[in-house]
């Protein structure tokens, strides 16, 4: 929270940017996708 607070007002009312949104999307996308046999093996 103190982090946040330390931001400048107006940059706190800002609306979301397509890139963040974008790979807000890819990240969730990936976190609940199943994963294949050879995915398991290689994080090994």
């Amino acid at each position: 929270m103190v982090k946040i607070s330390e931001f400048p007002e107006s940059e706190q009312n800002h609306p979301l940017k397509d890139t963040y949104l974008m790979g807000y999307y890819l990240q969730r996308q990936a976190l609940y996708s199943k994963k294949t046999v050879n995915e398991k093996q290689e994080e090994k």
